[in-house]
């Protein structure tokens, strides 16, 4: 993954030259907030940049698009450019005009976070560690360009310098997890049985809970149920925990292959008896699911969950935010 501040990425010849490369790579404003009527940006593979424009950024700009589903009222537009179209270069009505809206409409700076989808996989058995809150976070490196970051070129004036998302491996010991040796994956929300969806939320929580090694998973805590009750998953054991997170803009094919090696220590193991891995999205991104809308006005949800166990029963959550417009 790349870091880079620039003004947004279309100008003039240049971008006829690098439209093509759109197909492996990935890119999103970082902090802006489409609710909060900032212009927020992104470019989907396999080559759609996506605009999500203010009012009065969409009315300068003049290009066509719709009204945000997302959005609490018609204070949003969406605008969606197909970057890989054969026509779309120099002398063409759209990009004309798209290349002049941002030299003269959205010239602010913008901060991306660009990954190609060729990023390599995780590793197979990353280096354990008990890292403090701020090893953490990724680790950076600055690089005075231009930078040629895998398939695709970053100019000088980008400022770009590479952010390594590195596995970071942490153990919690003697912790309350749900027995699913015993009882198999809950049977769903859809499964109409009673507690279904009550068992199913339960699991859901305890990962939510185990991402953030929460103190309450602990077999010795004690905290006052008045303070923080927490209903365990039934039935429930006792033993260890193993979490590997990586933070940053990760990409389809990555979370594939991490789904794919935690599947392979799963079945060399037979002592494990289950994994879940939990991906959260980016709450200010423009896009939800399927490219829809996203809305981050209330809390910008655009998170998945998949639990598996050792008969190879995968049971997911998908959550999105209440504005998202997703019908």
């Amino acid at each position: 993954m790349a870091r880079a501040r620039q003004r947004p990425p279309i100008s003039g010849r240049r971008a006829s030259r690098r439209r093509g490369r759109g197909r492996s790579l990935a890119a999103l404003s970082a902090g802006a907030r489409p609710d909060a009527g900032d212009d927020c940006f992104a470019i989907v593979p396999p080559a759609t940049l996506v605009l999500a424009l203010c009012k009065d950024s969409y009315e300068a700009a003049g290009l066509q698009g719709r009204p945000a589903r997302a959005a609490p009222s018609r204070s949003r537009h969406v605008v969606r450019i197909d970057l890989a179209r054969p026509s779309f270069r120099p002398g063409d009505k759209t990009f004309d005009r798209v290349a002049w809206c941002f030299a003269n409409v959205l010239v602010q700076p913008v901060d991306w976070l660009l990954v190609s989808l060729a990023s390599p996989a995780p590793p197979a058995q990353p280096t354990p560690a008990q890292p403090t809150p701020a090893e953490s976070s990724p680790a950076e490196s600055s690089h005075a360009a231009p930078l040629v970051w895998r398939d695709f070129a970053l100019p000088a004036e980008a400022n770009a310098r590479p952010v390594i998302a590195d596995a970071v491996v942490s153990t919690m010991t003697n912790v309350v997890f749900p027995d699913l040796a015993a009882t198999g994956l809950p049977a769903g929300f859809a499964a109409g049985r009673d507690g279904a969806q009550d068992s199913a939320l339960a699991l859901l929580e305890w990962v939510g809970l185990a991402c953030i090694r929460a103190q309450r998973l602990s077999a010795d805590d004690a905290v006052d149920p008045f303070v923080a009750a927490i209903d365990h998953f039934e039935p429930s054991t006792t033993g260890d925990v193993a979490t590997i997170s990586w933070s940053g803009l990760i990409t389809p094919p990555f979370v594939g292959a991490v789904v794919c090696a935690a599947a392979r220590v799963l079945a060399d193991n037979p002592a494990l008896p289950w994994f879940a891995v939990a991906v959260s999205g980016f709450p200010n991104a423009p896009v939800s699911w399927d490219g829809k809308d996203h809305g981050s006005f209330v809390h910008g949800e655009n998170d998945l969950v998949l639990v598996v166990d050792r008969s190879d029963m995968c049971l997911s959550f998908t959550m999105q935010s209440a504005a998202d417009g997703l019908k």
